[in-house]
């Protein structure tokens, strides 16, 4: 990882609070084309995507087979969520991806959610079919094929975790009543819940969480490295940044 400080002064002409800034960052010691984001961070931005098509990779079966049950699974990275890092997560057979340890409850609990460090991609009660993963050295892909229990209509949905702390569900065929769909920091305050129990969800293309990291408010970052936009207060702001390359490695 890249630490990088950006530091806005009120007394500097360049970066001041209220005024347009623009920098860009990059890796004097490399000629490559690097595309750079922010890891981590304490928020995030949500994004839905309905052109995006969901992709059936087999996968390693899991072994999820009977309902109401998780299993543990390691990942090959550290997973930065809510300014901590997982190492460990723990799927379940009814759409939901715990961080801290494994549950089985059928579908959204209110409290379960917000007490616990989890990624909800269509949490509702799920049987008769398995979960499958996928990997690469910087992403991490779940992915549901089950049926509905009680209806046996299909179920199919998928979520992938990337190392720089970006996450993206997917949904396939089926999906006639929704299921709960959210991230939570498990402490009660930092979570986002997107409302699509009991809502129709049959190829609906993706809902992508992205870390807004530790930004001024009003900046963004582009994936060319160009910091842009008018942060609102003056400070200090320390970043973690990641650089992938063309052929998905990073640093």
């Amino acid at each position: 990882l890249y630490e990088s400080t950006v530091e806005f002064d009120v007394t500097s002409e360049y970066a001041m609070a209220g005024r347009d800034f623009s920098a860009r960052i990059y890796d004097a010691a490399s000629d490559e084309n690097l595309e750079w984001s922010v890891v981590g961070g304490s928020d995030y931005s949500v994004t839905t995507n309905s052109a995006a098509q969901f992709t059936a990779q087999t996968g390693t079966a899991l072994g999820l087979t009977s309902d109401d049950v998780y299993t543990s699974y390691e990942l090959p990275f550290a997973f930065p969520f809510y300014g901590e890092e997982y190492t460990t997560v723990y799927p379940n057979s009814n759409g939901a991806l715990f961080l801290a340890s494994g549950y089985n409850n059928w579908s959204y609990n209110e409290s379960l959610f917000l007490s616990n460090p989890m990624i909800a991609c269509m949490w509702r009660d799920q049987c008769s079919g398995d979960v499958y993963v996928t990997k690469t050295a910087n992403s991490v892909t779940f992915r549901w094929a089950s049926l509905y229990n009680g209806d046996s209509s299909a179920a199919n949905e998928s979520l992938t975790l990337y190392s720089d702390g970006r996450i993206v569900c997917a949904y396939g065929a089926g999906n006639a009543y929704g299921g709960e769909v959210g991230i939570s920091a498990g402490d009660g305050e930092n979570y986002i819940l997107c409302g699509r129990e009991g809502t129709g969800m049959a190829n609906f293309g993706e809902i992508a969480f992205t870390p807004i990291g530790n930004l001024p408010a009003g900046l963004a970052l582009s994936s060319d490295g160009t910091f842009s936009g008018v942060p609102q207060e003056a400070g200090e702001y320390t970043l973690s940044l990641i650089a992938t390359t063309a052929d998905g490695s990073t640093s």
